[in-house]
This record gives C-alpha cells, sequence and structure tokens, in this order.
C-alpha cells in the first residue's frame, strides 16, 4: 500500500513542480513589469518635464509664440505626449507654470533679450 501511494506520487510530482515553476515565474514577471512600468513612466514624465522647461526658456528668450513653445515640445517628446495623452491645449496648460516659474505673465507675448542687454561677469556689454 505504500509503494502504491509513493508511485501515485512520483508520477504527479513532476507536473506539481512544473505548475509551481509557471506559477513562481508568473508572479516574478508580473512584479517585473509593474516595476519596470513605473520607471518607464517616471523617465517619460522627466522628458516632459525637462521639454516643457525648455519650450518655456526658449520662449522667453526668443522671439517666439505659445505655438513655437507647443512646437518645441510635441517635437521633443512624443512617445511621452502619446503615452500621457495631451493635446496641444494641455501641453499649454503645463507650460503656464513653467512660464511663470521664469518670472511672466505666460499670457502676455514674450520679451525677447536684446543683444545690447547681455553683460558678462565684468558688466561689459557682450
Amino acid at each position: 500500500m505504500k509503494e502504491l501511494v509513493l508511485a501515485q506520487i512520483m508520477q504527479v510530482l513532476p507536473d506539481l513542480i512544473d505548475l509551481l515553476i509557471s506559477v513562481i515565474l508568473g508572479v516574478a514577471l508580473l512584479y517585473w513589469r509593474r516595476w519596470t512600468g513605473i520607471e518607464i513612466e517616471a523617465k517619460r514624465r522627466e522628458a516632459l518635464q525637462s521639454a516643457l522647461s525648455n519650450a518655456a526658456k526658449l520662449l522667453l528668450l526668443d522671439d517666439g509664440d505659445m505655438d513655437d513653445a507647443v512646437f518645441y515640445v510635441r517635437r521633443s517628446v512624443p512617445d511621452a505626449l502619446a503615452y500621457f495623452g495631451l493635446d496641444d491645449e494641455d501641453i499649454e496648460t503645463y507650460l503656464a507654470p513653467k512660464i511663470a516659474a521664469q518670472g511672466r505673465d505666460p499670457m502676455l507675448a514674450p520679451e525677447p533679450v536684446r543683444a545690447e542687454a547681455v553683460t558678462g561677469l565684468t558688466g561689459e556689454p557682450v
């Protein structure tokens, strides 16, 4: 009787081990996808924030308008925009605080930096 039960267990044991390995690998893969998905989202968010900051700086330094800044962001991070589902209106909304952080009202037309206004460390015009 003991040998019969042991023989039955030995027949089922490889299948149980295969099932257990599959479950462990499935759970590990699930956690891996969650972890890398969070990292990928963070990288896209960082890239979007950087593009928004750069667009705000370009908007304030150059003789550009909001359309130029939106175009810059669209060209810089199309994957992030697609991932987060942002359109031009959303980009303008996210640009406004970046422009305000630069010390300008985002609704006003930007004032370009004039060459004669730029000075070096000694105060002499560059």
